[in-house]
């Protein structure tokens, strides 16, 4: 299944703000056997937005939004998913008495009426309820496509994905296999040499695929397989790492977790 990750907000765009975010949704996805091909981020520009979804929509299964799922103008996510589907929506009630029992319990008054904004759900959605705020994220199906929204604060989004999202989404794909990555650590030569040493392996990759990084001092050769369970994926790993050291041995002083400092 392929995915595009969405992150809305012009403090985004400004660099005001670290987007943890979609480094999370990555990291998790990629382990679950998804195949994130796109990140975008977008300002709070309606139609920019809609762009930038429509796009989305033409080239991915799974569409993830972040962000733009508050109580102000400015939160146009949800209200621009509908106007490109087509959905109207309507006052969950359940919804809106989890925000108003929050808001309550948290500055002991009533919620403002631009609060009520947030419990508006659109038609058909599945609602993924919010433990740790106030607006909840939603799953919509979408001729075969999935739109999936999620809020923007990290701690909002990560409570929600833990205990809602990854459970819903391993049900619906369970067959769908996981991918594992294992990264080799090299030291003493360059990226280009490394490059040039591995051009017939990297030429021929399918699965395990292998990617090269310089960073710090060092050079990386990240490997990554997809397969129905663990253990093929990590046959796939031992193999391709034992066909890479054939090439490069002389340079290798770890794998994953190592330190070039400890060395």
């Amino acid at each position: 299944m392929k995915v595009e990750i969405v992150t809305t907000g012009t403090e985004l765009l400004l660099g005001e703000i670290l987007n943890t975010n979609v480094q999370y949704l990555s990291r998790k996805l990629n382990s679950m056997g998804f195949d994130v091909l796109y990140h975008t981020t977008v300002g709070d520009n309606p139609g920019r937005m809609r762009g930038v979804l429509e796009q989305a929509l033409e080239r991915a299964d799974i569409i993830i939004t972040s962000g733009g799922l508050g109580p102000t103008r400015g939160d146009i996510t949800k209200e621009t998913v509908m106007e490109i589907t087509g959905t109207d929506s309507y006052l969950d009630l359940d919804t809106w008495g989890r925000i108003d029992a929050y808001i309550r319990k948290r500055t002991g008054c009533a919620p403002s009426e631009n609060n009520e904004k947030q419990a508006y759900v659109p038609i058909g959605a599945e609602i993924l309820q919010n433990e740790v705020g106030t607006a909840p994220g939603l799953w919509l199906d979408y001729k075969g496509k999935i739109f999936i929204l999620l809020p923007g604060p990290p701690s909002e989004l990560m409570d929600m994905c833990e205990k809602q999202l990854w459970p819903r989404l391993l049900q619906r794909f369970a067959d769908h296999g996981i991918i594992l990555s294992r990264t080799m650590h090299l030291r003493g030569v360059g990226e280009s040499r490394v490059a040039e040493i591995l051009d017939d392996v990297i030429m021929q990759q399918s699965n395990p695929t292998i990617a090269l990084y310089a960073r710090y001092g060092e050079i990386l050769i990240r490997m990554t397989a997809k397969a129905t369970d663990s253990a093929a994926a990590t046959k796939l790993l031992d193999d391709c790492e034992a066909q890479v050291r054939e090439y490069v041995e002389e340079y290798v002083y770890g794998v994953d977790d190592a330190s070039l400092a400890a060395c």
